[in-house]
């Protein structure tokens, strides 16, 4: 039976990005699972989630014993740029170049590249991003990893309307790629830059929406 490695990587990916400013909430991960237990009283626990991931995690490392799993997991990456008909390159529709800096910005530290920024004390966790090539329907995309989208409004100010507008419309196969929004955040998230979501059951929704402000790490 193939096993779905892509998915366990996205798994262990959210596993390790949850990041928080001592003063500012930078990261909303917290936040988002609240709003979605609210929503979805019958979600599994953290406790049912960890259970199910330790299982996997020890599947993949007796695979990777075995030889029948990489041993480097490589995630394709579609990036929703979310605008409200900005030019290419301006506004919200950020440029394939800025998309792509970001990407080398991930490789670097969740690969500890030597030479960079992430050749840190951290270690290499043997996970890699790509650029998605092609759609879900296997169309080639004309900029690799990037679906544009104008959704017809320039902020998003809401939760809701990120997890109930945003991600359904524009949302790519969750066990093929991993989904990153970059919209713009309204006065609601004045000092949020990303709202990552674990994929808990009973909706998978491995997801990772982020500011289009710059930041210093690319966005």
């Amino acid at each position: 039976m193939k096993k779905n490695y892509l998915l366990l990587g996205l798994l262990l990916l959210l596993g390790v990005n949850l990041t928080f400013g001592q003063q500012q909430i930078r990261c909303f991960t917290v936040e988002n699972e609240a709003w979605h237990r609210q929503q979805n009283p019958g979600m599994e626990t953290p406790e049912q989630f960890e259970s199910w991931l330790d299982i996997k995690m020890h599947e993949y490392q007796q695979d990777l014993a075995a030889g029948r799993a990489p041993a480097v997991i490589t995630i394709p990456v579609v990036v929703h740029v979310i605008h409200n008909g900005d030019a290419v390159g301006s506004g919200e529709n950020i440029s394939q170049a800025q998309v792509n800096s970001q990407i080398d910005v991930l490789n670097e530290d969740f690969r500890k590249m030597a030479g960079t920024n992430g050749f840190g004390n951290g270690v290499d966790t043997e996970i890699q991003f790509c650029m998605a090539t092609e759609d879900p329907s296997g169309n080639p995309l004309s900029e690799p990893g990037i679906h544009r989208v104008n959704m017809g409004q320039s902020s998003w100010t809401s939760n809701s309307s990120v997890e109930t507008t945003l991600k359904p419309q524009t949302s790519w196969d969750p066990t093929r790629y991993c989904n990153i929004w970059v919209c713009k955040f309204g006065a609601h998230w004045p000092t949020c830059w990303a709202t990552p979501s674990f994929p808990i059951l009973p909706v998978c929704r491995a997801s990772i929406p982020i500011t289009a402000t710059p930041t210093p790490t690319g966005w």
